[in-house]
């Protein structure tokens, strides 16, 4: 899709890469909710559609194969995104000059622009891999049924069970999920070192591959892909939330806002979590934002050789951080908070700082 999108001469290609990363944006949590919703026997979409299976029947994706789908949905805008920018970077140069030695399309783009983008592949698969090693919610909601157990899943299960030995075996649980993460991130850095392809051109003509009478099928292709991860599960919750109770058929007649309204209106507690929610996303993402500038302002610079390696150490760092499944970073900051700072005499636990600088980690 990547390849699609920066090195073909597709049309509305911004529109394309900003559906294909919509998945990325939807909650693991809810994305397991959509497709269990959108695929199961009391569907009002597949139900309205008249396709629904008999109930009853059990739902596909209760099993492995069902999280491997949903995980892969749910985490590949990311790869889509770093190898989106990687392939724009290539220059159009490269290209003349394997025409030039005879080379069609598909030789150029297996001998010259997949290796010449190899480090942002190891990145993109490396960032796969931390990323599903520490989604909790599709394995959650999918695995538990089917008795398909994960970490992030065993590590909760323990956390849940409140005996004299919880901390200790969640702490385990937790280094070992941690250290499976930064072995991810060490090997990635190990491969791009031996990989890294370095070319540079002082102009860069843009990479544009003519696909003639293939272009409507490609974008046909890629509209398919986006409408199946993104309409499908999307629609099906708010067909959901249209009827009165799961399973009824979606009517004009069945049509009810009764669930927004108790929600929002009878329940306090769904205002103030989403006033804390995005309170906390805002400030976090400001405060992130500001460093990011200031690291970036401070690596454009001309540091000296000791500063360069400091600050390359807090970037190295902050992939270190982000290879740290989320509840990874829960735990150690239950573990290392749970009473109050010292000299300050400051309790961060049970409080929203301690969300906010898990944040920020």
């Amino acid at each position: 899709m990547a390849a699609l999108v920066a090195l073909t001469d597709i049309r509305g290609k911004p529109t394309f890469a900003f559906v294909l990363v919509l998945p990325m944006m939807i909650p693991q949590h809810v994305t397991a909710i959509a497709w269990l919703q959108a695929t199961g026997p009391g569907s009002p979409a597949l139900q309205l559609l008249g396709i629904a299976p008999p109930i009853g029947t059990p739902n596909p994706l209760y099993s492995e194969a069902g999280i491997l789908v949903l995980l892969t949905i749910q985490h590949a805008p990311l790869t889509f995104l770093l190898l989106l920018a990687a392939l724009r970077q290539l220059p159009g140069e490269i290209v003349e000059a394997a025409r030039v030695a005879g080379a069609r399309p598909g030789r150029i783009l297996l001998r010259v622009l997949l290796p010449a983008s190899a480090p942002a592949l190891v990145a993109a698969y490396a960032l796969a891999v931390v990323s599903t090693l520490g989604n909790f919610g599709i394995p959650a909601l999918l695995g538990i049924p089917a008795r398909y157990i994960t970490l992030p899943v065993l590590i909760w299960r323990r956390l849940a069970s409140f005996g004299p030995g919880m901390l200790p075996d969640v702490a385990v649980l937790s280094a070992l999920l941690g250290g499976l993460a930064i072995a991810a991130v060490a090997v990635q850095l190990m491969l791009q070192a031996r990989m890294a392809a370095r070319i540079s051109s002082r102009w860069q003509r843009p990479i544009a591959f003519r696909l003639s009478g293939f272009r409507p099928f490609a974008e046909a292709l890629l509209a398919l892909y986006a409408a199946a991860t993104t309409v499908v599960p999307v629609s099906a919750l708010l067909a959901t939330s249209l009827v009165p109770t799961y399973g009824v058929r979606l009517t004009a007649r069945s049509v009810t806002l009764s669930n927004y309204a108790e929600l929002l209106f009878s329940q306090p507690a769904t205002l103030r979590a989403f006033a804390n929610s995005t309170l906390l996303a805002t400030i976090a993402a400001l405060t992130l934002a500001a460093l990011a500038l200031l690291l970036a302002a401070l690596l454009a610079g001309r540091p000296g050789r000791g500063q360069k390696a400091t600050l390359t150490n807090i970037v190295a760092l902050a992939d270190v951080a982000y290879a740290l499944p989320g509840i990874v970073i829960a735990i150690a900051y239950i573990l290392a908070f749970l009473r109050p700072l010292p000299l300050f005499h400051l309790r961060l636990y049970d409080t929203l700082g301690i969300i906010y600088f898990a944040y920020l980690t």
